[in-house]
């Protein structure tokens, strides 16, 4: 789909069904069908009848060993996300860190490009120490 018909301002990642967001959500629920396909689940037998066609109660459903083993592997789908996110999210912050402990370091050499490796060492330290104490 092209941004030639968009209102200004708007492109396609911006419509419903496009969005980043709508895309995780689309990957996730395939990849959760392909675990259940993965497992052999086709579907599951409530261990007593409903009261109704249209009506299941929640502790029916958690009375049911595949229904439980089923929001498992959601959970465990959605931990692993999670976990892998905040190692990116981890990652990103070191590397700013590092970053910013390096142009100050630089800028300070720039200064006192006599000093000896052990100068050099200890303004670093002191730099990293100023980036990430408590205020």
């Amino acid at each position: 789909m092209s941004n030639w018909n968009m209102p200004p301002g708007v492109n396609t990642n911006m419509i419903p069904g496009n969005r980043p967001e709508d895309i995780m959500e689309e990957q996730f629920w395939a990849a959760f069908e392909a675990k259940l396909d993965e497992k052999k689940f086709t579907g599951f037998t409530l261990d007593k009848p409903a009261p109704s066609a249209n009506f299941v109660s929640l502790d029916d459903l958690w009375d049911n060993a595949a229904f439980v083993e089923i929001i498992g592997i959601a959970r465990d789908m959605g931990f692993d996300q999670g976990y892998a996110e905040g190692s990116s999210d981890e990652a990103m912050q070191i590397g700013a860190l590092e970053s910013e402990i390096d142009t100050r370091l630089q800028d300070w050499f720039y200064d006192h490009q006599e000093v000896t490796a052990q100068a050099y060492l200890a303004k670093r330290a002191e730099i990293r120490h100023q980036l990430t104490k408590d205020d």
